[in-house]
C-alpha cells in the first residue's frame, strides 16, 4: 500500500489509573458515554439525566473518534420544556436531529438579546460563552439537538471546570451587532460562507467542486467567529470517494440518501458500516475511509470539524494526510461497489471522487 516502512511508536508511559480533566469530567456527569468511531441512528442513541443541562433535559456524550480535541453532546429537551440558560468557555455547533423550537442568546452584561427558531435538519452556533437557552416548542415530541464542541480541548488546557463552566468573561468582539445574529449571511470566497443559522442543511445550495469529481457539491461554513468550522457535501448518484486519511475530530452527519462508510487502519481490516439519515461517522486520527452512495439520491452530509475557513490551521496540511489510488486499496472494494448498484439497478456511471 505504501513505499514507505513505518515504525509505530510506543505509547505514553500513563500512570494506570490516571484520568484527563475531560475524563474526569465525563464520568460526573452520570449521563450515557457512547464511543467508537459510528453510530448508526442518532434517534436511537440512549439518553440520561443530565443536571448540568436542565431539570427536565436529558442527554449524552459522544466521544468519537478515539480522540480528546473534540467532542458531541447531544441534548434531548421534552416538549414545551427548555434547557438552564448555559454558557461555557468552548466554541459549539448545533445540528437539530428532531424537533423544532428556539435559541435566545443574551448578552450578559447590558441585557440585549436575539432569538431564532430552528427545526429538523437546522444548524446553528452560539458565540463563546455566551449566555443562551435552548426551548423545546413543540407540545408533543422532544427535540434532539447534537452539538459539535471543543469542550475536550478545553477542559484539558486549563483543568479547571469553574474556568470553562462558570466563567464571566464576555467575547464581544466575536458578535458586535446582536441584533443581526441571525441574519447574517455573506460570501466569505469560493465555496465558503458565512453564517450563523442555517434554516435547513439539505436545502443548502452548494458550489460545484469540480476538482474533486463530476457533481460534487461543497460548502464551507464559518459560524459565530470560531475557530471550529462545518461544511454540508453533496455526492451525486453512482459516486464514491478515494479512501482518504485526515487528523481525528470531525464528526459526520448523514442528513440525505443512503450508502456506506468503510474504514480501515494502515496494515488492517476494512469495517463496514451502513449510513443512511441520521447515522454518523468520526474516523480516527489517520483511519482511511471512504463514502459510497448506493441510493437513487445524492448522498449529503454536514460535518463538524477543527478548522474553520475563516481561521484555517496550518496542522491541517499534514504531509499524512493523503488518498489511497484504486490499485492500491485493500482488494475487492470498488467491485463490491459496483455488484450493489447493478444489484439495486443504479445505471448511473460509477465515479470515484476525492474527498
Amino acid at each position: 500500500m505504501s513505499s514507505v516502512s513505518r515504525i509505530k511508536a510506543p505509547p505514553y508511559d500513563i500512570p494506570q489509573g490516571v484520568l484527563t480533566s475531560y475524563q474526569k469530567w465525563r464520568r460526573d456527569q452520570n449521563v450515557p458515554n457512547v464511543t467508537g468511531n459510528y453510530i448508526e441512528d442518532i434517534m436511537d442513541v440512549k439518553v440520561g439525566p443530565w443536571h448540568w443541562l436542565g431539570e427536565d433535559s436529558s442527554g449524552a456524550i459522544l466521544n468519537l473518534g478515539g480522540q480528546e480535541e473534540t467532542d458531541t453532546h447531544l441534548y434531548e429537551i421534552p416538549p414545551l420544556s427548555s434547557t438552564n440558560k448555559l454558557h461555557h468557555l468552548y466554541e459549539a455547533i448545533f445540528y437539530v436531529a428532531g424537533g423544532r423550537g428556539k435559541t435566545v442568546i443574551e448578552e450578559k452584561v447590558g441585557g440585549g438579546k436575539v432569538e431564532f427558531d430552528w427545526s429538523a435538519d437546522s444548524a446553528f452556533s452560539v458565540p463563546l460563552n455566551w449566555n443562551y437557552q435552548l426551548f423545546n416548542l413543540s407540545d408533543k415530541d422532544p427535540a434532539r439537538l447534537l452539538a459539535g464542541t471543543t469542550c475536550p480541548k478545553m477542559l484539558n488546557i486549563f483543568h479547571n471546570e469553574d474556568y470553562i463552566f462558570r466563567n464571566p468573561s464576555e467575547f464581544k468582539d466575536r458578535m458586535p451587532n446582536l441584533s443581526k445574529y441571525a441574519s447574517i449571511s455573506a460570501r466569505l470566497g469560493k465555496r465558503t460562507w458565512e453564517t450563523n443559522l442555517i434554516q435547513n442543511v439539505n436545502n443548502l445550495e452548494l458550489d460545484d467542486w469540480s476538482e474533486q469529481g463530476k457533481g460534487v457539491k461543497v460548502m464551507r461554513f464559518a459560524m459565530a467567529d470560531n475557530g471550529y468550522g462545518c461544511h454540508a457535501k453533496e455526492f451525486p448518484v453512482g459516486c464514491r470517494t478515494f479512501f482518504h486519511r485526515h487528523g481525528a475530530g470531525a464528526v459526520v452527519i448523514f442528513t440525505l440518501g443512503e450508502g456506506y462508510l468503510e474504514v480501515f487502519e494502515e496494515g488492517g481490516k476494512v469495517q463496514r458500516f451502513e449510513i443512511r439519515k441520521g447515522s454518523i461517522g468520526s474516523p480516527a486520527n489517520l483511519m482511511y475511509h471512504g463514502y459510497f452512495n448506493t441510493g437513487t439520491i445524492p448522498l449529503r452530509h454536514f460535518a463538524i470539524r477543527p478548522t474553520s475557513p475563516r481561521y484555517p490551521l496550518m496542522s491541517s496540511q499534514n504531509s499524512l494526510y493523503d488518498m489511497l489510488p484504486v490499485d492500491q486499496e485493500p482488494a475487492g472494494i470498488q467491485e463490491e461497489y459496483e455488484d450493489e448498484l447493478k444489484q439495486k439497478g443504479i445505471r448511473s456511471l460509477v465515479s470515484i471522487v476525492n474527498d
